[in-house]
């Protein structure tokens, strides 16, 4: 799928996941996530492309999809291993050192690692598919790198 229309996709998946997580954290947690709705948006939409890159993108941008995940892995080892997004959307300055993650809280509760790891798994299932429909030697390489990281 070209650019454009997977872009749209994205946006429009953002959207309808932020609305969904604000009226739950209001009916669960009867919290006014005002503050958190563009970081927890912008993070949604990172998620979105992560996890569903190779439904939403051909493979002319599988390189891109690489410096992302490349980017993503680097800012979690600068910022000891801690999201800077969840960072951001974090209302408590006492929950940064929290091991959950506030985007998923609203839909499980502090056990997000389930969630974390369908992500993972996902993004392992992109690199699978970029592997396989590439014959570039550079995507290959990137590929491997990336599924052992």
């Amino acid at each position: 799928m070209n650019l454009k229309y997977g872009s749209k996709k994205v946006l429009e998946y953002s959207i309808a996941i932020t609305i969904v997580s604000i009226i739950l954290e209001k009916i669960r947690f009867n919290r006014d996530p005002t503050y958190r709705i563009f970081f927890r948006f912008i993070h949604y939409i990172f998620l979105v492309i992560f996890v569903g890159y190779v439904f939403l993108f051909d493979k002319r941008y599988d390189f891109g999809y690489f410096i992302g995940i490349f980017v993503m892995n680097l800012s979690w080892e600068i910022n000891e291993n801690r999201c800077i997004l969840s960072d951001l959307e974090t209302l408590n300055p006492k929950d940064k050192s929290n091991t959950y993650h506030p985007y998923f809280e609203v839909f499980v509760g502090k056990h997000t690692d389930i969630l974390v790891m369908l992500q993972l798994l996902l993004i392992l299932y992109n690199i699978y598919i970029i592997y396989s429909r590439n014959n570039n030697p550079y995507i290959k390489i990137c590929s491997i790198v990336f599924a052992t990281l």
